[in-house]
């Protein structure tokens, strides 16, 4: 019966060991150049989305964003403030 407990007990820290993940949200405006800003650093967002407010989910290691609780665009979380998380294919598709 003990080594069924200790087994439980074994199971049971493996899950206490994992950090839980405290997302951040906050809200904001996509600017004119398809960025938004978060704690100092920009990230691009499909241009459709320019001047609407959309939310903002950051977690550890990833920056998601929403439109009307749609994921639309998902970035690495920048490293350094002021960095700048550019996808080229979010600009408008210009024929020249």
């Amino acid at each position: 019966m003990e080594s069924a407990i200790e087994s439980l007990k074994v199971g049971a820290s493996s899950y206490i060991r994992k950090p839980f993940e405290t997302p951040i949200w906050r809200q904001c405006t996509v600017h004119p150049d398809c960025h938004i800003v978060f704690n100092g650093s920009y990230y691009s967002v499909p241009y459709r989305f320019t001047s609407k407010r959309v939310w903002i989910r950051a977690g550890r290691r990833l920056l998601r964003v929403y439109f009307e609780n749609e994921l639309i665009k998902v970035h690495p979380l920048a490293k350094r403030k002021g960095s700048w998380q550019t996808d080229q294919r979010d600009y408008p598709h210009t024929e020249g």
